[in-house]
């Protein structure tokens, strides 16, 4: 897992919605859907349920977005404590 992967994922999970979370992170959507599906691969679960053209979260990617928070918080504090 890549922090660039944490950080589209919490955009995407944000969003609800894989177009706009591509155009706010300026990537285009098969970009995004492919490390999303990536993540989940490595994972092996299913982090978000699509329902139309909006997406929800499963259990299991609650539980990712509720960690990768707190490891994102903890890599930018750890990058300013260095620099």
């Amino acid at each position: 897992m890549e922090l660039y992967q944490i950080r589209y994922f919490l955009k995407v999970a944000e969003t609800e919605h894989m177009t706009r979370a591509a155009r706010e992170l300026n990537l285009s959507e098969p970009t995004l859907s492919r490390t999303i599906r990536q993540l989940e691969e490595e994972l092996e679960t299913k982090l978000f349920e699509r329902r139309g053209r909006s997406i929800v979260l499963t259990e299991s990617g609650s539980i990712l977005m509720s960690r990768a928070s707190e490891v994102l918080k903890q890599m930018e504090g750890l990058q300013a404590e260095v620099r």
